[in-house]
């Protein structure tokens, strides 16, 4: 677990990573996977959650600048390895605003740093704009006003 919140916390290169705990690369990396495999849905349900206009009026957590957003949303490249495969299957892994292989998400946060929404992975070519519109349909029926 503690190799894991290090891997998480300083991105670097598995080969880096692994001298730091004296294992192989692969081993690593498989581990790691492995353990997020299992993490992943108690971590999501834990610290992924929805929140109202209202309850953030209430506990007078709204952002200072514009207090009428409910929460704000950015779209984030992770670098990661070029896929095996042929070319053509992985040229949409390959950013072309980073000029790098990796994915893009979508993460949606409230204030004091809650985060409310975030999307699954894409391939790296998809667009900060094109994944914003993707996920218009959970944004809209996450600001309906409610009576």
């Amino acid at each position: 677990m503690f190799m894991t919140l290090v891997i998480l916390k300083h991105y670097d290169t598995w080969g880096k990573h692994a001298v730091d705990f004296g294992l192989k690369p692969n081993t690593l990396e498989k581990m790691t996977y492995k353990l997020l495999e299992v993490i992943e849905p108690i971590l999501f349900a834990n610290f992924v959650k929805p929140v109202t206009m209202t309850q953030q009026r209430e506990n007078n957590k709204t952002f200072r600048n514009y207090p009428y957003a409910l929460y704000a949303t950015d779209v984030k490249f992770q670098p990661a390895y070029r896929p095996s495969g042929h070319f053509t299957e992985n040229k949409t892994y390959v950013s072309g605003k980073h000029k790098l292989y990796g994915y893009t998400l979508e993460c949606s946060v409230a204030y004091p740093g809650v985060a409310v929404d975030v999307s699954s992975h894409e391939p790296g070519s998809k667009s900060d704009l094109t994944m914003i519109l993707n996920s218009r349909a959970v944004h809209m029926e996450r600001l309906l006003k409610t009576p």
